[in-house]
């Protein structure tokens, strides 16, 4: 069978892209059945997995001598020409607004970090009728230190880390090819997720989501490029924010030690162990071991409460967008006791986090020898993400940020490098 052509898989990848941006914002008012638009988000992200698993050892591009400021510049600016419109979008809700209860959990840990008092505990708001116990890791709030210092507002924090992270990108990706109409055109292609989330209604305003792209993107540059101390450092920065990254550490954890001499081991791990202990054991979980579990029962009676619905009549908000399986597992279970019915689909997406670790070390201890390995992490790391929000219980629009960041930093990587 003739292998497609370098230009066929450019085209098909930007497609996949595409498409999977298309099924988020718009399939909703398109596919009415509540599988549907999941399912086929789903599938694109196997087709974009197919085409890129693959990737041989051999070195596949040409460094190129580039100016590291204009790179940098070129990179941070795509992110920064947003400003007005994201400034419209904080300027619309205030960081406490009902809407949300988001932000005001964040800025109550920052401020009470700042005040010496301890960060975990249930926060109270005349905003909202309920107390809730923060999930949310050191690197998620600490940043927001540094807007309270300075008196800005927390959310131009996410807005900046992005735009420097856009910028390292920006430096990663010129090294790597030469300054063409098509290397520009291809450079600007995660720039898309960022526009449709500009205009995605009050996302901006209630999150700081883009913060945790900017940690997941610098793990992802440090895969691509191979480069042990930036995996490292990104590996730190993506558990220290957010949990979900525990769920693609075993996969890595089994490549990286047969790929790797055991000193390249030792060294990466102990970096993500101090990181830990030192940015969130000690000060924090030393002081109340239990502070990691309260904020997960406090999450699954959030699972709990979306899933029975808010309101008159009864609605899953999360459910509305059409972006997760949680309302078809809902139906398919059709339970009155949600707490089960929340159970049963927790355990779904464990099966599935499972299931594709097994699928992952299958996969790579087969073709091991063809295979370049951090590629392979890199698609599995997408892979992962996009599995873990489409089969949870409760997945918020935003956090559809992160893996659609991925993709397309990813696809535009590839488009530069791949061969044929």
């Amino acid at each position: 069978m003739k292998s497609i052509s370098l230009i066929e898989k450019r085209i098909i990848a930007c497609s996949i892209f595409l498409m999977l941006l298309f099924l988020h914002f718009f399939g909703k008012s398109i596919f009415s059945i509540s599988f549907l638009n999941p399912s086929l988000i789903l599938l694109a992200y196997l087709l974009f997995a197919l085409l890129y698993l693959k990737a041989d050892k051999s070195k596949q591009y040409t460094s190129y001598e580039t100016n590291i400021v204009v790179s940098f510049l070129i990179g941070f600016l795509t992110i920064a020409a947003g400003y007005n419109k994201f400034k419209e979008a904080i300027d619309s809700l205030s960081v406490f607004d009902s809407y949300s209860d988001i932000l005001t959990q964040l800025i109550t840990q920052a401020n009470w970090f700042l005040n010496g008092i301890f960060p975990y505990q249930e926060v109270s708001s005349p905003n909202f009728f309920h107390k809730p116990f923060p999930v949310y890791m050191p690197l998620h709030w600490g940043p927001l230190t540094i807007a309270i210092k300075l008196n800005h507002d927390v959310r131009w924090i996410g807005f900046f880390a992005l735009a420097f992270a856009y910028g390292l990108w920006g430096i990663f990706y010129f090294r790597r090819t030469a300054f063409s109409i098509f290397s520009i055109i291809n450079f600007f292609i995660p720039s898309l997720v960022f526009l449709s989330f500009m205009y995605k209604d009050k996302i901006y305003a209630v999150t700081i989501e883009t913060l945790i792209v900017s940690y997941y993107l610098i793990l992802l540059l440090g895969l691509l490029s191979k480069n042990n101390l930036i995996i490292a450092i990104g590996i730190s920065l993506c558990l220290l924010s957010r949990y979900t990254l525990l769920f693609w550490m075993p996969l890595f954890a089994i490549v990286f030690y047969f790929e790797n001499s055991k000193m390249a081991n030792i060294k990466l791990w102990l970096i993500v162990l101090f990181a830990v202990l030192f940015i969130y054991v000690i000060p924090f979980l030393s002081h109340d071991t239990s502070i990691f579990l309260k904020g997960i029962s406090y999450h699954n009676k959030a699972v709990v409460d979306e899933i029975r619905g808010y309101g008159t009549p009864l609605t899953s908000y999360t459910f509305l967008d059409k972006i997760h399986f949680a309302e078809f597992f809902k139906s398919l279970i059709n339970s009155s006791d949600y707490a089960y019915t929340a159970k049963v689909i927790r355990a779904i997406q464990l099966g599935v986090m499972f299931l594709v670790n097994i699928i992952g070390l299958v996969i790579y201890f087969s073709f091991r020898k063809s295979f370049d390995a951090n590629n392979f992490l890199a698609v599995f790391l997408i892979i992962f993400l996009a599995m873990f929000f489409l089969f949870s219980p409760l997945t918020y629009f935003y956090y559809l940020m992160t893996p659609l960041f991925l993709t397309g930093f990813y696809i535009s990587y590839r488009n530069i490098v791949s061969k044929a």
